[in-house]
């Protein structure tokens, strides 16, 4: 191909997380007759986009920079004339398209008249970013003549809803945090069934927390026990399942667990995404509480034309689980709206220990390994309405509603050789309805109403011939809020407009959990929020005013002031710059402050629950010497619970990094690293150890170094009185091990199990993400590498105790976890090899702490799509084998735990699934 003439091309091209002057391979079009194109274009900044839609289309894009900064696309996927595709790409941004007589499009903005504009082509073989040309300063005038697409409806376009996270602006991406963008095809591509596979494997995501993995719970984090339905939540930085927020189309879902601490990542079909967006950065600036590790929001389809079926079938290679999904989509477009229907069934046997021989069992299972499950039965009903539609050219409304439906059963030996099981029903609901008004060519008013509940029916059962449940619960877990927000342009600098948004926001939140059998209220609140926020971007320098070593320079500030019922108010402020030297290279850094209330369950919530054990059975447990002749025949008193009196989390978060972009000989390479530095200030959690070493071990702890644990955290020798008010104040009677009948002859408590606010929590760390792409000839090749490298994690009880450094113990983050991926794509044939590596570590930092090994695992996926047109069953559908944990890598093995009964492998950072092959076919109709 003959590179198009230099002085055609504008060489200044800087865009969002990859520089607007990445090239292109583009071929110029005959502008008579448009034929199809196979889209696939996820949302984005505008500038990547275009980039993406002339790589996909072959067909060159002049876009002024002034029209496409600050601006994000909405999702393309489908065959499609490129026209259709691009003015679907650019609604709601404000700008149009022509069609130039060589094939080409230029973009303008949707006004009236426009100033004249310095543009770029995005073309084949463009320069080294950098790199400058007489021909630079050149400015091309176009007229702003509407393309033959826009229309009356133009203005109604402007109103088209595109999720944005990270920001309150309408339309606005956020360049100066660090913000993943998972697009459809890398979420199939992955091979994962369900959202919450997806999330795990992250590496910025922490195993740990609340996961199907461990519905028992884990030492060290008194959170899990309460995740009786068997749930899964996000875990950003391995701060915590409630540090992460965790939205639907920017809204907020009801939590689950009896203490309502954490979203349900297993109650959102996969089917249904459209993308998914990681945001790792606080953000209460602009979402209020929880915000603190960050924020994961699911973002729908909302724009697909026809039907769609999917039907997957999966199983391990070795044991009997296996895995059922099918889905159906139903979306239809018109003028003025679009509707998208979803359903999608999930079904999961359960993975047993007798399926996994080389996992050590906990020492209560000896002849019950098939009743200890790994992984718990699951089937899930899930479905999705969404419709949106225009009311005249200045009002579009919208209305989104979500119903899942999923039931597990768990179960596992106890330590007196009963088998005791779970079953637990769990269902979502959420509705949101959302208006949208133009109230001039620049501001719109945004007005969001949304409903949200969860619900979890629970019983615990013996698995004993004509018994009934032993226990159950019900938990009832609501929240609707009210949301008005204006957005628009302040005013006009020579960097470009001053962009702002600002409103309020009403929430009301309330828990309620109940004991079915005992009769027992375990959890009760509510909480009434109000809130007010503000956001201004401000474009220092732009295309129009920039000079040498600045091309472009930008600030972002927010702030958010909420009124809490029961913690009072707080306000957040945020504050980002990001600054491009060159084109193709950002450089950006970000200040957040953020705020998490206690969940509701813990609010008020006393020594829920105790263990009482001869002394002389922990003692031979946690291999120690006797405590001395004063503790001998006395019982071991453990609690778990939470203080009362609880203050609100509180964190400071500052992020650097640095994006670079580069085309160069038919390739593309984008580099994006980030750095970032937490300090999260009265985490709720359970004491530290030295070492990391057992809850259990706490007293002999204490023994060794009375400073090395707050006061109260060990009681030696408690009064009868004191152990009074703590019985009386448990929520069930206490559990009895290792021979103990009675609460008698107490010779020590340990609250050490007993969430309350430590003084902090610090992490440090640094993401890395690279992405290549090559096309050569009819053949596609990408590769690519998402590293998160942990430099600090350290816990402090108190401001009177020493750090606990945690990094790299059993159950705690690992300092290196990585996924890459090379793939190649040729012709309709996609074939796509990961590889996933988590660092070794030990289980604890004491002399006596052992050797967990590193673990490597490979998933592998191959594609293949059929003709879109033509006759036969198969034309329009995509055909795909996967397969996760390729060569079967057993997880390295890790000390089982009785007391919650864990398998002898990490449930933080390995899995026992071990090869899974499924296969997946898909149609469009």
């Amino acid at each position: 191909m003959t590179r198009p003439s230099a002085a055609t091309f504008k060489r200044h091209f800087a865009g969002a997380a990859s520089a607007l002057a990445i090239a292109l391979i583009a071929v110029p079009g005959a502008a008579a007759e448009e034929e199809p194109h196979s889209f696939d274009i996820p949302a984005q900044s505008l500038s990547d986009a275009l980039v993406e839609f002339a790589r996909q289309s072959h067909i060159n894009v002049v876009a002024p920079k002034s029209v496409t900064e600050g601006r994000l696309s909405t999702p393309v996927v489908g065959d499609m004339e490129p026209s259709e595709a691009l003015t679907r790409m650019m609604q709601n941004t404000g700008v149009e398209f022509r069609a130039e007589k060589d094939g080409s499009y230029v973009l303008v903005q949707a006004v009236a008249s426009a100033p004249k504009q310095k543009a770029v082509q995005l073309a084949q073989n463009a320069p080294v970013p950098g790199e400058r040309n007489d021909d630079d300063d050149e400015e091309v005038e176009r007229a702003p003549k509407r393309a033959k697409q826009a229309g009356a409806e133009d203005r109604e376009r402007t109103l088209d809803r595109v999720t944005v996270t990270g920001s309150l602006i309408r339309g606005f991406a956020p360049e100066s945090s660090p913000l993943q963008v998972y697009d459809r095809e890398t979420i199939l591509d992955s091979g994962a069934t369900t959202t919450e596979q997806f999330i795990r494997s992250l590496p910025q995501n922490f195993g740990g927390g609340s996961t199907d993995l461990v519905p028992s719970g884990v030492p060290g984090d008194a959170d899990v026990r309460y995740n009786d339905a068997m749930g899964t939540g996000a875990n950003l930085r391995g701060l915590g399942s409630g540090a992460t927020l965790t939205l639907l189309n920017g809204r907020r879902l009801a939590p689950s667990s009896q203490i309502g601490n954490f979203v349900d990542l297993s109650m959102i079909p996969v089917s249904a995404l459209e993308r998914v967006d990681v945001l790792s950065d606080g953000a209460s600036s602009i979402y209020g509480g929880d915000a603190v590790a960050g924020v994961i929001n699911f973002v729908l389809r909302d724009d697909f034309d026809g039907a769609e079926t999917s039907v997957r079938l999966g199983s391990v290679t070795d044991g009997d689980m296996k895995e059922f999904r099918i889905s159906q989509a139903l979306g239809k477009s018109w003028s003025t709206g679009n509707l998208l229907a979803v359903y999608e069934y999930h079904d999961r046997d359960r993975l047993t220990l007798a399926d996994r021989p080389d996992i050590p069992p906990p020492a209560t299972v000896s002849e019950n390994a098939e009743h200890f499950f790994l992984l718990p039965r699951q089937q899930r009903n899930s479905a999705i309405l969404s419709v949106t539609q225009s009311a005249g050219a200045d009002l579009q409304l919208s209305a989104t509603g979500l119903f899942s439906e999923r039931k597990g059963k768990n179960s596992y030996p106890t330590s007196s050789g009963q088998v005791t099981g779970s079953t637990a029903e769990s269902q979502l609901t959420s509705v949101s309805f959302g208006a949208a008004y133009q109230v001039t060519t620049s501001w719109t008013a945004d007005f969001d109403a949304t409903y949200s509940a969860t619900s979890i029916d629970e019983e615990l059962n013996r698995f004993i011939p004509n018994s009934g449940p032993i226990d159950g619960l019900d938990m009832d877990s609501d929240l609707w809020s009210v949301d008005l927000r204006f957005s628009g342009e302040l005013a006009e600098l020579p960097g470009g407009a001053v962009q702002t948004a600002f409103g309020g926001q009403y929430r009301e939140e309330t828990l309620d959990t109940y004991a079915t059998i005992t009769e027992n209220r375990l959890f009760k609140g509510d909480r009434q929020v109000s809130a007010l926020y503000a956001e201004v971007f401000v474009p220092l320098v732009g295309e129009s005013n920039s000079i040498s070593g600045v091309r472009r320079l930008n600030a972002t500030a927010s702030v958010r002031y909420d009124d809490y019922s029961d913690f009072g108010s707080t306000t957040n402020p945020k504050v980002g710059v990001l600054w491009s030297p060159i084109d193709g290279l950002n450089v950006r850094g970000s200040y957040s402050e953020a705020f998490a209330p206690p969940p509701l369950g813990r609010v008020g919530d006393l020594f829920s629950s105790a263990q009482i054990a001869p002394i002389s059975f922990v003692q031979n447990l946690v291999r120690r010497e006797s405590l001395g002749p004063d503790f001998e025949g006395k019982n071991y008193l453990i609690t778990n619970g939470t203080l009362a009196d609880l203050d609100p989390e509180t964190s400071r978060t500052i992020t650097y990094g640095v994006d670079y972009s580069w085309s160069f000989d038919q390739s593309e390479i984008n580099i994006r690293t980030s750095y970032y530095d937490i300090d999260f200030e009265g985490r709720l959690g359970t004491t530290p150890r030295p070492g990391n070493a057992s809850t259990l071990l706490a007293p002999w702890i204490d023994v060794d170094d009375p400073d090395a644990l707050p006061d109260g955290t060990v009681i030696f020798l408690p009064s009868d009185d004191y152990i009074a008010s703590i019985l009386a104040g448990l929520r069930r009677p206490p559990t009895y091990v290792g021979g103990a009948t009675s609460a008698a002859e107490i010779g020590l408590i340990n609250n050490a199990g007993v969430v309350r606010n430590l003084a902090s929590v610090t992490t440090k760390g640094i993401d890395l993400n690279i992405d290549y792409a090559r096309k050569s000839g009819s053949v596609d090749y990408v590769a690519g590498l998402n590293l998160n490298n942990i430099l600090e994690f350290e816990r402090r009880a108190a401001v009177t105790t020493p750090a606990v450094d945690v990094l790299n113990t059993y159950l705690n983050p690992v300092d290196l976890r990585l996924r890459g991926h090379v793939g190649v794509k040729a012709g309709s044939i996609d074939a796509k090899l990961f590889v996933n590596y988590t660092d070794s570590y030990r289980t604890d930092s004491t002399n006596q702490g052992e050797e967990i090994e590193s673990w490597t695992t490979l998933d592998f996926r191959l594609g293949y799509e059929f003709a879109p047109t033509g006759a036969g069953v198969f034309n329009n559908a995509r055909v795909s084998i996967s397969a996760l944990n390729l060569l079967d890598e057993d997880p390295p093995v890790a000390p089982s735990n009785v007391s919650f009964s864990l398998a002898g492998y990490d449930q933080a950072n390995a899995s026992p699934l071990g090869r899974f092959i499924a296969l997946e076919l898909s149609k469009r109709f």
